[in-house]
């Protein structure tokens, strides 16, 4: 950074260093960690040889953001997050069953 600055403008220089850490400290700072929406008390699995089931989940807009036990997860429990404890049971994040029944989809296959 000295190439940019003269070697007797000092005060510019440390002006310009403070600058650019307040603004990098500021990032960290503005980003909110709570999450949307808190699943507790629950069993996911997850496919990850690290972590294959975990009890909790946070959820962030469209993502999941955080994936681990309960404790882990109640620090991501905001004033505005929604909580609900599964009570142990099993949840499978994104599966979607399309309700096909074993006849309608062999008449469609057939049709094509």
């Amino acid at each position: 950074m000295q190439h940019l600055f003269r070697r007797s403008d000092r005060t510019t220089q440390l002006l310009a260093t403070s600058t650019l850490l307040l603004a990098f400290l500021r990032c960290g700072i503005a980003k909110d960690p709570s999450a949307d929406l808190v699943l507790l008390n629950g069993k996911f699995v997850t496919l990850d040889a690290k972590l294959p089931v975990a009890a909790a989940l946070a959820i962030k807009g469209d993502r999941i953001t955080v994936v681990g036990s309960d404790k882990q997860i109640e620090r991501h429990i905001g004033d505005e997050t929604k909580v609900i404890h599964l009570g142990g049971k099993l949840a499978i994040p994104g599966f979607i069953e399309g309700h096909g029944h074993f006849t309608e989809g062999v008449t469609s296959l057939v049709e094509v």
